[in-house]
């Protein structure tokens, strides 16, 4: 009796693994990434094909076995150029879904990153300035661009670039970072500083 009520737990046990496995994996795929890259910006699925286009109608963004018949190599370009993220992450090899830009003592090539961005043809840009509390010798400044994408109703959808690698308490990394700042402010670009 005492084996027979074992088993019984060990096979409910063996059940809840089983289904907590092929949640992860669904969690993983590249269907269940491309609509958390959505969400994550306010888009909600059924609002996916309005937005994004690229021949996707509501029925194809039903369920995530559906959507994964639809999702090809131009769909998934064209999400992560909408949203500058990275393809790896989208296709669930890599867990960074940004690249980061690293201009530290490449001012210049910041410059060049702006002007490429304000000729993209996108919306405008905004940045923001984080900087860490607490100061340590690790990276701890942030600048965040933020461009316009597009409208869902009233709502305004952005993505983000990333430059980070400033130690902010390193007087040169703090002259570099002063160079990017000056350099956005020259291009009209708004830079909001913030404590963190």
């Amino acid at each position: 009796m005492v084996f027979s009520e074992l088993r019984e737990i060990l096979s409910l046990f063996d059940r809840f693994m089983d289904w907590a496995r092929s949640r992860s994996a669904e969690k993983r795929s590249i269907a269940a990434r491309f609509i958390k890259v959505f969400d994550a910006h306010g888009i909600h699925r059924n609002q996916i094909p309005r937005f994004f286009g690229h021949g996707l109608e509501v029925v194809d963004v039903s369920d995530n076995n559906r959507l994964l018949e639809r999702l090809n190599g131009p769909l998934l370009e064209g999400v992560c150029a909408t949203f500058a993220i990275r393809r790896e992450w989208l296709e669930g090899v890599d867990d960074d879904i940004y690249e980061t830009r690293d201009f530290y003592k490449r001012p210049e090539e910041f410059s060049s990153f702006i002007d490429e961005l304000i000729s993209s043809g996108h919306g405008a840009l905004t940045a923001f300035l984080l900087v860490a509390e607490e100061r340590t010798r690790e990276p701890d400044c942030l600048l965040i661009l933020e461009q316009y994408v597009g409208d869902l109703g009233r709502q305004p959808i952005f993505r983000y670039f990333i430059c980070n690698n400033w130690i902010y308490r390193y007087w040169k990394a703090r002259c570099y970072l002063a160079a990017c700042v000056a350099t956005a402010f020259s291009r009209q670009v708004n830079v909001v500083g913030r404590v963190a």
